[in-house]
């Protein structure tokens, strides 16, 4: 969900936001098969609070991470829950899909 991570890639910590994110950047024409109640081409409106940053696998606090690098850290933890989704290590993907999220 590339919509969702910009969006949270430019927050602060302990900021909260409803984020508006359009079809092409949430699920696209698809929809979601993890959320079948999402339908093809839906733009999606999320209520989000960030209550903080995992620092240490970024070496830095992403408050202090230009755009560019909170979307990189954001895109380097969803592949690397995808990877521990595929092994079926749910439990550590979802960990790592809820530091990108918030």
């Amino acid at each position: 969900m590339t919509g969702l991570g910009i969006g949270v890639s430019s927050m602060k910590s302990g900021e909260r936001a409803l984020l508006h994110v359009g079809w092409e950047l949430g699920y696209g024409k698809e929809g979601s098969f993890s959320f079948p109640n999402v339908p093809p081409m839906a733009d999606i409106l999320y209520e989000v609070e960030l209550i903080g940053f995992d620092e240490t696998k970024e070496g830095k606090a992403r408050s202090d991470m230009t755009v560019e690098e909170r979307i990189g850290a954001a895109d380097r933890r969803k592949m690397d829950g995808n990877a521990l989704f595929k092994e079926e290590k749910l439990e550590e993907a979802m960990q790592q899909y809820e530091m990108v999220t918030g």
